[in-house]
């Protein structure tokens, strides 16, 4: 087992701390929000950088990086998509900061404009291995 600055954890999983949407908060509370965030989704997937989009699967706590933006899963369908930014924090980056890098890269590397307001900072587990 390890220990880590408060979280305690096992030896499958990992921490994440990302800038990005998250899409089991919205499809609660904002229908606009996860409209965008199954279009995001769906682009990703079908853009076949993250594998077969025929046999795209993410299982429990998996995640799939491409082009500087990542998914992480849960329940056999992504539940986040974001960028990691333990660099960018430590580079003294403001959480507004990373929101426009986040919306930048989204809209530069996938061609996608996320209104500002629905990318926000979230954390999980993922397995690693």
């Amino acid at each position: 087992m390890k220990i880590r600055n408060g979280f305690v954890s096992n030896s499958s999983t990992s921490s994440f701390l990302i800038v990005g949407i998250d899409g089991d908060r919205f499809s609660m509370f904002n229908e606009k929000a996860k409209t965008i965030f199954d279009k995001v989704v769906e682009k990703l997937i079908s853009s076949g950088k993250f594998g077969n989009p025929e046999e795209f699967y993410m299982g429990y706590g998996e995640s799939e990086f491409v082009d500087g933006i990542a998914m992480w899963g849960w329940d056999e369908e992504p539940s986040y998509v974001g960028m990691v930014i333990e660099k960018e924090l430590k580079a003294g980056k403001t959480l507004g900061e990373l929101k426009s890098i986040f919306h930048k890269r989204m809209v530069e590397n996938w061609g996608f404009s996320i209104p500002i307001e629905f990318i926000d900072l979230h954390y999980g587990e993922c397995g690693s291995g």
